[in-house]
């Protein structure tokens, strides 16, 4: 969930605009972030060319775009510092859509006030070297030269790594400098690294005193630079109460928490480290309605001052959250002022106003090519022995093909040659911009094969189950259900509340502490569970390869066929899963998932991942799918338009309700 700047991945090549006079050590005294020209390519795929990234201080911008432009990718590159340019000042806080901890490099065995600590990784460091340096002093003379030597070669490897980036930064007489600190740096840690000489009985008490001296010197910088471990925790433990974690789940462990709690346990660790920049990528995922009203209020009360960058596809919550959107479309970015709402009305009127533009351009040069035909005519009939008409006329055919283009610049202004076209071009006025269209995206599902007879698909009776011994509450109780053949069922509620459990019930992966599951003969029974984009993002193999590992029989025609029908074409399907965006993969997982042709689709937060115009087509997909579908989803919207019948579970129960907001 937070990072330590791993390395950038082999294929990925990240660049942006460098100079010799760049500077070695990128600072912001205003927490602005401006990164020009940049460049992002994984593999031999480009994602990003040329693009200006522009963050004022405290500003709130939302980053949209289609699965696989590379939204999660630029926010990487600026939270890991891959691309030069982000200040090296400015603490960021990047909280990645991956709620699975095994995958984001924190242990799930940790509690969740160890999470919230250890976000601080300098200060983390810090401690760590003073429990280090404090069983140096207590372990007399021998622990005390050893715990001397590991420290100084830590520094001197830490002091070679910082001087081998401004080395990969830099070039010139700059560079110059850097090559020689670097070789200064590493012979430092060369001799750090040496063993130490042997000295005489007479200096070996010298030499004891002079490296206690030194471990006492350093200790004592590293306290006064840190603050005491009782009040850190303390500030940790008053954050976690703040974002609603009761004493038991602050001391519990962080692994056990639903994929919502676990939002909420990044949203902590960004508060206690006081992130100056805030990273969020589809923060609103496993949320349920409560967490991202609370989701809201915590970014609009308590980020005051913090500059945000969210990538998310919830239209309502980044109307709600940003003032800018960042529109990542065609390799470019492109900025409009306004929430989410107001992009979509400046992109409206933007489109209006250029086919205006093409209309009254249209028009106007038909009328000037029927003027100029008319004057050929009149030319050629006219008594000219010098050919004077028929020059004149191709002037007029000539100045009509180089100088016919929109008479109102960008900024609305009347198009004026030296300012507005400077540069050379192949003509004096350019044409109305076309606008960039994206591919409509389009899921097929298959219709699963006919049954015999009539009767439920699924039949629940009395349901109860526990995660706990006979004697624990039980998650769900009494639970009693009838799924028929094109049903559309819809459940809802607060996090916690057992819909993940439920729907494993149903899928029969969990078995019932009493009641029954009836299940008609010859149905197929599909799960998508909520994880399932974070154990597949895991994986190196191809989505091609690994769809026809996953499903029994399925050979590679099949498999481009399914992987098709869920907008995976050509290139994309042979790209490593790990490469892909987490829509891209959600997307793979619905292709795995229903290549058997189920006749019960039971989809946990499937909406997940998706931008909202993959999430348009999963919806006509599932209203126009011949089985049943179930779903566990949060999205107002997704839930109101399938939902034929919706439940809220709460209290272990599970009853008819409308699905609030």
């Amino acid at each position: 969930m937070y990072h330590l700047h791993p390395p950038p991945p082999p294929t990925l090549s990240a660049t942006s605009q460098q100079s010799r006079f760049h500077a070695p050590v990128t600072t912001s005294t205003q927490q602005a972030i401006d990164i020009r020209d940049i460049t992002l390519t994984v593999g031999n795929q480009l994602l990003v060319d040329g693009a200006d990234l522009r963050l004022r201080p405290s500003g709130r911008y939302g980053l949209v775009g289609r699965n696989g432009a590379g939204k999660s990718l630029l926010l990487q590159c600026v939270a890991h510092r891959w691309l030069p340019g982000v200040p090296d000042d400015v603490p960021i806080f990047y909280v990645d859509q991956m709620e699975d901890w095994g995958a984001t490099g924190g242990d799930a065995s940790d509690t969740v006030l160890d999470t919230v600590l250890g976000a601080d990784a300098a200060a983390a460091a810090r401690e760590r070297e003073m429990a280090a340096l404090e069983a140096g002093l207590a372990g007399g003379a021998a622990a005390a030269a050893a715990a001397a030597t590991a420290y100084r070669r830590r520094r001197a490897a830490e002091a070679v790594a910082n001087v081998q980036r401004r080395v990969d930064r830099t070039s010139g007489a700059r560079g110059t400098a850097a090559r020689t600190a670097l070789k200064a740096a590493e012979r430092a840690l060369a001799a750090a690294t040496a063993p130490p000489p042997d000295v005489g009985e007479s200096d070996a008490e010298g030499a004891e005193t002079a490296i206690a001296a030194f471990l006492a010197a350093e200790l004592a910088a590293l306290y006064e630079a840190s603050e005491p471990p009782a009040e850190r925790r303390a500030r940790a433990e008053t954050v976690l109460a703040s974002m609603g974690f009761s004493p038991a789940a602050i001391t519990g462990p962080v692994g056990t928490l639903s994929g919502g709690w676990r939002i909420r346990v990044a949203l902590a660790c960004a508060r206690f480290v006081d992130a100056q920049v805030l990273l969020l990528d589809e923060p609103t995922n496993h949320l349920d309605l409560p967490g991202i009203l609370d989701l809201k209020t915590f970014l609009n009360d308590e980020c005051e001052g913090v500059t945000l960058l969210i990538v998310s596809h919830d239209r309502a919550f980044l109307d709600d959250t940003v003032d800018e959107i960042i529109l990542l479309q065609a390799r470019g970015l492109t900025y409009f002022d306004g929430n989410y709402s107001a992009y979509e009305q400046t992109v409206a009127e933007q489109v209006t106003f250029r086919a205006r533009q093409r209309d009254a351009l249209d028009r106007k040069i038909e009328k000037a090519r029927a003027s100029i035909a008319a004057d050929r005519v009149r030319a050629t009939r006219a008594a000219d022995p010098k050919g004077k008409k028929i020059r004149a006329v191709a002037s007029k055919e000539r100045k009509l093909n180089d100088r016919t283009g929109v008479e109102v610049s960008a900024s609305g202004h009347r198009f004026k040659l030296n300012r507005d076209r400077a540069g050379y071009h192949l003509s004096v006025r350019e044409g109305v911009a076309a606008e960039h269209v994206e591919p409509d995206v389009v899921v097929r599902l298959p219709a699963p094969p006919p049954l015999r007879g009539r009767g439920p698909l699924l039949q629940a009776e009395g349901l109860s189950f526990s995660y706990g011994g006979p004697t624990s509450r039980p998650v769900l109780d009494g639970v009693t259900l009838c799924i028929e053949p094109r049903d559309r069922v819809a459940f809802w509620g607060a996090n916690g509340e057992g819909k993940t459990t439920l729907l494993r019930l149903l899928a029969g992966s969990l078995a019932p502490r009493s009641g029954r599951l009836n299940t008609r003969s010859g149905v197929r029974v599909a799960h998508l569970e909520q994880h399932t984009v974070d154990d597949a993002r895991r994986r190196d193999t191809s989505a091609l390869t690994a769809l026809c590992q996953a499903v029994p029989g399925m050979d590679e025609q099949a498999a481009y066929a399914a992987l098709g029908g869920v907008g995976l074409h050509g290139a994309i399907s042979r790209q490593p899963l790990s490469s892909l965006s987490g829509g891209q993969v959600m997307r793979w997982a619905l292709a795995r998932h229903v290549a058997a042709a189920p006749h019960v689709l039971l989809l946990d937060e499937p909406t997940n991942h998706l931008d909202i115009e993959t999430g348009a087509a999963l919806l006509d997909a599932l209203l126009a799918f011949e089985g049943a579908v179930v779903v566990v989803a949060h999205d107002v919207h997704f839930l109101r338009a399938l939902g034929q019948l919706t439940y809220q579970v709460a209290k272990g129960r599970v009853t008819r309700a409308a699905v609030p907001g």
